[in-house]
């Protein structure tokens, strides 16, 4: 049930349909996507899911679960709150790793706030490191 996974975060705005959860077996490239609403269904290890109502995909790694959870449900909120942009940056897999880090957050706005709001109500190992990375934001109210 997805209430059982998206439940905490969903109370940051109530106003929102919670996205369906999908778990899938770990990748080596994502721990986690969204997936905008739309009238249409996916494909996801054989089984259709229906995006009506957006759809979260993530692994189940239990040392960044919540995390990734809240990012992925951050971009959800962003699609209802904010103008989300038509096309989207993608991340250099050719570069250095903390330099590719640093490009990807800096020329998104959307993946920054959400690694930021993540990062402030599910924190985790690899936000810390992406956040250190990234000079802290403490100082940045959500």
């Amino acid at each position: 049930m997805k209430s059982l996974y998206l439940n905490w975060i969903g109370k940051k705005d109530k106003s929102l349909l919670l996205p369906d959860v999908v778990f899938v077996k770990p990748t080596e490239i994502y721990s986690g996507y969204y997936c905008f609403p739309e009238r249409k269904e996916i494909i996801i290890g054989n089984r259709y899911y229906p995006l009506n109502r957006g759809l979260i995909v993530t692994t189940d790694d239990d040392e960044e679960i919540a995390n990734v959870l809240a990012h992925e449900w951050r971009h959800h909120w962003q699609r209802y709150n904010q103008k989300y942009p038509e096309s989207y940056p993608s991340f250099n897999i050719q570069m250095p790793y903390e330099k590719a880090i640093r490009k990807f957050f800096q020329s998104c706005p959307l993946e920054m706030d959400a690694l930021l709001f993540s990062h402030k109500y599910a924190p985790s190992e690899l936000s810390e490191y992406w956040v250190g990375l990234l000079g802290g934001f403490s100082h940045v109210r959500l």
